[in-house]
Parts: C-alpha cells; structure tokens; sequence
C-alpha cells in the first residue's frame, strides 16, 4: 500500500510539474511578486526538509549573511523562490553521500543570492551542461530516497528566468558541487554586486586539477591510439612484403609436371625378354 501510495503521489508531482511548465511555454504564467525576506524564507524551506535530511544522514548548516536581521530582503515570488531553494536542497541532500550541505544566503546593492553547497558525488562538464534540460537525470541507475521526476530543476530554471535571474551550478566529479541562485532586488532590474560570500575557491582549484588531467588523459588516449596505428600499419606493410616475396619465389620455381623434350623415345630396360630374329632359327 506504501509503495502504491509514494507512485500515486509522484504521478501527482509529475502531472503538477507538466502543468506548470505548459504555462511557462505558452507565456501565461504569472509572477505574485511582493517584498520577501529571503533568509526567512529558506529558513523555511530548510525546516520542512529537516525529516529528509536526518533520514539521509545529511547536516544542513545554514549560513545566512545579514547586515542586520531582514536586511536581504527583494521582490519576489515566494512560492516559486520557495521551490527553487526545495529543489536544490533536496537535490544537494540526495547527492551529498552523508556529507555536510551548506547554504548561504546573501545579498548586496545589486542582488541576492542563495548558494548550495555538497560535497558529494559532483558532476562532470557534460553532466553539468545538461543538468537544468527537462526529464534529464544525472544519474539514472541512481536509487533516489524523493523518487524525483527529473523535472524539478528544469523548473526552477523556469522561475529563476521569470525573475530576470540566474541559476548556475559549478561541479568536480568526486568534490561536490555548488548550485547558485541569483535574483535582482526586483524582477526584471539589472543585476550587479555578486556576494563575494559565495566565492568556492576550493571547487575551482580542483576543477583546474580535474581538467587538467582530463586533458592530459585525452591526449595520452590519442598518442596511444597513433601508436597503434604505426604498429598495425607497419605490420601489415611486413606482411605484404612477405606474401610479394613467397608469390614471387612461386612463380620461378619449376613445374613438378615438366618433361624433357630433348629425347622423346623410352630408354630399353635390359631385364626385360629380347624375341629372337627370324633369321637365327636352330635349323642352318
């Protein structure tokens, strides 16, 4: 009955996402923005993941960045905000392989910000390229505790668009990853100012070390695969060269079936019985 009930709920999540980015594609959604306490309102979403998160074996530490308490405040749509924040965070909890989860808010003249950060699995330059296209899954032979429909970042991309913001993600296979969410104080304005909170110097150092061997192993690949093909070439030309030689050893060599044209009557045998001339009878 549970396992009936969690794919009833998950077809449920699915049919809601679809609706929601039908409205996207035909241009009818609408943003109910108003001024938002930002730290509060991950606060919340932080909170509601809590039972997630213990059961995941996941600390969430969360690092707000206040000038003063409600001081990261913008224009925003909180139910979509609220959504894109749940989205990375669970996100960030499914792939943190039982290590910390940091999220930072932060805000400057220009913007605010909230930034997730796991130091998990991580993603690849392919896998990161593509991890906000729809249906797509990092991972697919990957047992998921939420059962995720492979919708809920592409959706947060959506409502990140609708703010006039930016949603990016930096990742190294085997050191996690950080998702950053940028919003301009109100939806639609120029952004500038990034929180310099949200700097990851650590992930860049061993994105640089990761690209570098990658580069150095795809160079390595070529010059093996080069060398194989001098050898198979060469081995071919030897092989050639040899079967030229036995062909043309074959054709100088003499036919078994030849014959000698010089003398073309059989030699007598002298074993065998002579017939005695008519000439020399016994009666003289």
């Amino acid at each position: 009955m549970t396992i009936l009930h969690t794919q009833v709920d998950r077809f449920d999540q699915m049919l809601a996402e679809l609706i929601e980015l039908s409205r996207i594609d035909a241009n009818t959604a609408q943003l109910q923005a108003k001024p938002t306490d930002i730290v509060a309102l991950v606060r919340q979403v932080i909170e509601d993941q809590a039972t997630l998160a213990e059961k995941l074996g996941v600390e969430v530490v969360f690092e707000p960045v206040e000038v003063e308490p409600g001081s990261v405040v913008a224009s925003v749509d909180p139910l979509r905000i609220s959504r894109i924040v749940q989205n990375l965070l669970v996100n960030a909890l499914e792939y943190a392989e039982g290590k910390p989860v940091q999220v930072i808010v932060a805000g400057s003249e220009g913007c605010v910000g909230v930034q997730v950060r796991d130091w998990g699995t991580g993603m690849d330059d392919a896998t990161a390229e593509r991890v906000f296209d729809r249906f797509y899954r990092a991972d697919p032979a990957r047992k998921r505790t939420t059962g995720g429909t492979g919708l809920g970042l592409a959706i947060s991309a959506e409502d990140t668009a609708l703010h006039g913001g930016l949603l990016s993600v930096v990742s190294c296979p085997g050191v996690g990853s950080a998702f950053r969410l940028l919003l301009p104080l109100v939806p639609g304005e120029e952004m500038f100012g990034l929180p310099t909170v949200f700097e990851t110097p650590d992930l860049d150092e061993a994105r640089e070390a990761y690209l570098v061997e990658q580069k150095e192993a795809a160079q390595k690949a070529e010059e093996d695969e080069y060398a194989l093909m001098e050898r198979l070439s060469a081995e071919n030309a030897l092989a050639a060269q040899e079967q030229l030689a036995a062909d043309e050893q074959l054709a100088h060599a003499p036919h078994p079936q030849q014959a000698s044209t010089t003398d073309e009557t059989p030699a007598a045998d002298p074993a065998a019985p002579t017939t005695p001339r008519p000439d020399e009878s016994e009666d003289r």
